[in-house]
């Protein structure tokens, strides 16, 4: 195991047809790099990427993750991103900057998948796995968002290469263990993915005919023990350093029991767990016999364990994913696709290798570079035009509106710079607890403690009535924003105006974007005044046919109350669930 000189490929031998073939191979990555680029800059921004960014400004400002700022994800990926953060600084576009700290993390998984089809099988099977699983939709798309999933990808696949990359000594299963715990610390699905890489070694193990060896092999024991505590050393300083920081039990409950609600996503009945557990039984029924077929006909005997653990390992966890998992959505198969691309690229390449016409290397690296342009083509119309700038523009506005001390109503944290009122996030997971009566309906009293004076347009996903009503009654439409104020009612009896404050602040009146001037409870008014909680009354100096209350900061920014349906709302509704499958 120790040495790999036994693949029984290579991409070429002839000189001249490598030197034609790395100019193909150099053509492609090149592609792919401007496709990265393009993505990057131009592709939608998922409502997750601001919330991912948000926990890392919290960092920047020394709020201290669970404790200070809630979140639901574990922390290794916002730790590693608040320098880049800081260096970055708070700007519209910041986003941009993150997601380019995301490329060197697509080419270095991209290594990885060479590296492994090296191991395996050949480098043609490992420059062509690495190809198409950079053009694969999961990680094509989803790996152009800021995400922890980017980070956990890049240590799952490297720990792969560790592990493959030689025999079972301490030294490897220590250094395994590390990238395992380290890939825990950046996402809880890694124990989904080790679950199915111990069930996928046992069965590769019997697949192999060494399953007695290994049980006997002296090295096994050292080699788990090892692995074991490299994977227990970055979650467990984790720990003790929140412990220290008196955030152990946030973190707990906003990792594991805050995630950890009944009726979550598809699996919702009894009925729907057996039946999603058939599926998945089903499915590994037929890829262990598939997996043993391939094994015996395209990879050398020495190499049959390696390429079970991967294609197995892989292969249940998609099965696990799609079957029984509550919610299917993209970011959950990055790890996936590159590896199922990587164990069926020997058959592929076998199977070309077949035909007369197709046996010459340069011809069958030809074949697939044409595809994989043709795969770019068709990627890159997903981003004809600037899909991120809107929400760039947004985030543009909000710098605008706010100070750094102002609080915003959001669902998640997805405006970014500022902090949330209310403590809990209005996601996936959030929605189902608040239905479920399993977080405080406390948002108005949150927001008038806080004294927040932005909020988000009006959106269902606030879910408690009572929030959805305060908002509505007391914040007023200046474009893509809420602020605090509403449209003030007549009074019959003398055309002045009465209404309700809820906030002490500094409100302007306003009509048709005119200050206006009146009196405010019998007090001259140059258009704006201070007001304490309470009903007051506004007389204008001229009848007006409507007059508004407005937080003064807005006005004095430019902000001006619109009508509702003029300005789209800054963020989507619900994360995209585009290229999930």
């Amino acid at each position: 195991m120790s040495e790999l000189s036994s693949h029984t490929a290579s991409v070429v031998s002839d000189e001249k047809v490598t030197r034609s073939v790395r100019c193909m191979v150099l053509a492609v990555f090149a592609a792919i790099l401007a496709l990265r680029v393009l993505f990057v800059i131009h592709y939608r921004i998922d409502s997750d990427e601001p919330q991912h960014l948000h926990v890392v400004w919290g960092w920047t400002h020394h709020l201290v993750q669970y404790r200070d700022l809630f979140d639901n994800h574990t922390p290794l990926f916002h730790l590693a991103c608040t320098p880049l953060l800081l260096l970055v600084g708070e700007r519209a576009d910041a986003l941009i900057f993150m997601r380019f700290a995301m490329v060197p993390l697509f080419f270095f998984s991209l290594w990885c998948v060479w590296r492994l089809g090296v191991i395996i099988k050949s480098a043609e099977v490992g420059l062509w796995a690495a190809v198409f699983a950079a053009l694969s939709p999961a990680f094509c798309f989803t790996f152009t968002e800021f995400r922890t999933d980017d980070l956990w990808t890049a240590f799952w696949l490297w720990s792969l290469v560790v592990l493959l990359g030689g025999p079972p000594t301490a030294k490897r299963g220590f250094v395994t263990g590390l990238l395992f715990g380290a890939a825990v610390a950046t996402s809880l699905k890694t124990l989904a993915l080790l679950g199915c890489l111990a069930v996928a070694a046992i069965v590769g193990l019997v697949l192999a005919g060494t399953f007695k060896t290994a049980l006997t092999d002296r090295k096994s024991g050292p080699f788990l023990a090892a692995l074991l505590a490299g994977c227990a050393l970055i979650p467990g300083l984790l720990l003790l350093w929140f412990a220290k920081q008196h955030a152990l039990h946030d973190a707990l409950f906003g990792i594991f029991t805050y995630n950890s609600v009944p009726g979550l996503g598809r699996i919702r009945l009894l009925r729907d767990f057996i039946i999603g557990l058939l599926q998945l039984l089903g499915t590994i029924a037929l890829l262990i016999p598939f997996s043993a077929w391939m094994a015996r006909r395209l990879i050398a005997p020495q190499n049959h364990l390696r390429f079970h653990l991967v294609f197995l390992g892989s292969g249940f966890y998609g099965a696990l994913i799609y079957t029984l998992w509550p919610l299917l959505d993209a970011e959950h198969f990055i790890p996936f696709h590159p590896l199922m691309v990587l164990g069926f690229m020997p058959l592929l390449i076998d199977t070309l290798a077949r035909p007369p016409r197709l046996r010459p290397v340069t011809l069958r690296h030809a074949l697939l570079a044409a595809v994989a342009f043709a795969v770019m083509a068709w990627e890159a119309t997903f981003v004809r035009l600037n899909a991120a700038l809107g929400d760039i523009n947004h985030y543009a506005d909000l710098l605008r509106l706010s100070n750094p001390s102002d609080y915003i109503m959001d669902l998640k944290g997805e405006t970014t710079f500022l902090q949330r009122p209310y403590r809990f996030l209005f996601e996936g997971v959030g929605v189902v607890r608040a239905k479920k009566d399993l977080m405080p309906d406390t948002v108005p009293e949150d927001m008038i403690r806080t004294r927040t004076c932005i909020a988000l347009r009006h959106n269902w996903r606030f879910i408690f009535p009572r929030a959805i009503a305060f908002m509505d009654e007391n914040y007023i439409s200046v474009g893509a924003y809420r602020v605090l104020g509403h449209p003030m009612t007549a009074a019959a009896e003398n055309h002045g105006y009465t209404f309700h404050v809820v906030i002490p602040q500094t409100f302007a009146f306003v009509t048709a974007g005119n200050v206006v001037r009146g009196t405010i409870d019998g007090q001259p008014c140059q258009g704006f005044a201070t007001l304490t909680e309470g009903t007051h009354e506004f007389l204008p100096a001229r009848p007006k046919t409507q007059v508004d209350f407005v937080w003064k900061q807005a006005i004095d920014r430019g902000f001006f109350p619109v009508a509702q349906k003029l300005a789209p709302p800054p963020r989507p509704l619900s994360k995209s669930r585009n290229h999930s499958a």
